[in-house]
């Protein structure tokens, strides 16, 4: 009985449909690494894209310090050139005399 059994299991792993049966097993394991690869391409895609996002968020800011700065520079120098521009009176000990100083325009109106 064990010799037929062995006979009947020889038989049957040759037959058409168990071939077919072990190739179906064999695509579905490709299949499914497939499938994992696509995931972990879609999960590293989107790793990529949140860096490609911050790193354009840091460049936005960044350009708008360098944009606050740079304002604040040109008002500081604004105020510095109107603050050299401004009528100022000095006393000359030597010339014991008062001398004024600033806008050349200005003090030809006054004067």
């Amino acid at each position: 009985i064990e010799s037929d059994m062995d006979q009947l299991r020889e038989f049957y792993r040759k037959t058409p449909e168990v071939t077919l049966m072990g190739q179906v097993a064999e695509l579905k394991g490709q299949l499914a690494d497939s499938e994992r690869r696509i995931e972990s391409l879609k999960a590293e895609k989107a790793e990529i894209h949140l860096a490609k996002e911050q790193f354009r968020s840091n460049v936005h800011r960044l350009a708008r310090a360098l944009r606050r700065e740079r304002d604040k520079l040109a008002s500081k120098k604004a105020n510095n050139d109107c603050e050299r521009q401004q009528l100022h009176l000095t006393y000359d000990p030597d010339d014991k005399s008062f001398v004024m100083g600033g806008n050349q325009y200005e003090i030809q109106r006054i004067l």
